[in-house]
């Protein structure tokens, strides 16, 4: 399985239940972006396998994104508390 969100959860759940995996990632660098939020689906998840709290403390915390077109500033879209409340 990749080592994506969605393979590093089935591995999680898999070797809870006592089956083994191995997880095979291209080795060719990346050429876009990857995993760069966490949606609240995962966190679920992660909640249940008791990682959730971690997962969120060792996170990097974004607070806006910059869009870029052909190398120029296209604009910024800030989020910092988005949902808070």
């Amino acid at each position: 399985m990749g080592a994506g969100p969605t393979g590093q959860v089935l591995a999680l759940w898999l070797t809870r239940f006592g089956v083994r995996v191995r997880i095979i990632e291209s080795s060719a660098p990346g050429t876009t972006s990857r995993a760069l939020v966490m949606h609240a689906r995962n966190l679920e998840f992660y909640q249940q396998l008791g990682i959730a709290q971690t997962v969120v403390a060792k996170g990097i915390h974004f607070t806006a994104i910059n869009l870029w077109v052909n190398g120029k500033l296209a604009g910024r879209f800030p989020f910092g508390h988005t949902g808070a409340g």
